[in-house]
């Protein structure tokens, strides 16, 4: 089972410093979302980045810097343009993998189909954003689960102690933001999913 993490959406003092640390203690899978960041903006956020990292990093937006970094993968945002978005990203970019996020177990097998990886939320009470709740039964979930071929990670308050129900449900990873970035130290907090997951992480 794996981990990958999401960014703040907002850009946060030392980040660039706590990121490497992360990575560093085996981080393999970076989800850059910085949705109010331009174009430059986001160039220079990579810019900052040791090079040796980018290639862990999946862009949320401005996907034409993924190549130009040698970033490993784009996400599709849950808009009525992610179906264009496919097409043209998969001739564009045709070495980065392509994930999406899912917010209806129906829609699952649907973008297993197009997509290398799917986020599927949310799956428990949210960390990030208190009022957004579980939307799923467990026995929904893994039911769901069982016949989708691509990997499907868990997000939505992930934290250490979801770790083996997550494992139960048939997920094949968690994706964190607010049990690391909402913590007094992410680092920390990171290293205490780790040694609850007990295996080692996979590109």
């Amino acid at each position: 089972m794996n981990t990958l993490l999401i960014s703040d959406p907002e850009c946060r003092p030392e980040e660039h410093v706590t990121l490497e640390q992360l990575f560093a203690r085996g981080l393999q899978r970076f989800h850059l979302r910085k949705p109010k960041a331009s174009y430059h903006d986001l160039k220079k956020w990579l810019s900052t980045l040791s090079a040796g990292w980018l290639p862990r990093v999946v862009l949320h937006s401005h996907y034409e810097l993924a190549q130009d970094f040698d970033c490993c993968g784009v996400h599709l945002r849950d808009t009525a343009e992610r179906h264009e978005l496919l097409a043209g990203l998969r001739i564009k970019l045709p070495e980065v993998s392509i994930s999406t996020s899912v917010h209806a177990l129906t829609d699952l097998s649907y973008w297993a189909k197009h997509c290398d990886y799917l986020l599927l939320s949310p799956v428990f009470d949210c960390i990030s954003k208190p009022k957004r709740r579980a939307a799923f039964t467990d026995n929904d979930i893994s039911s769901s689960l069982s016949s989708i071929s691509k990997p499907v990670f868990a997000l939505g308050g992930c934290s250490a102690d979801k770790v083996n129900r997550a494992r139960e449900l048939g997920f094949d990873g968690i994706a964190l933001l607010g049990a690391v970035w909402h913590s007094p130290s992410p680092v920390t907090s990171f290293d205490n999913i780790l040694s609850v997951l007990g295996t080692a992480q996979t590109a």
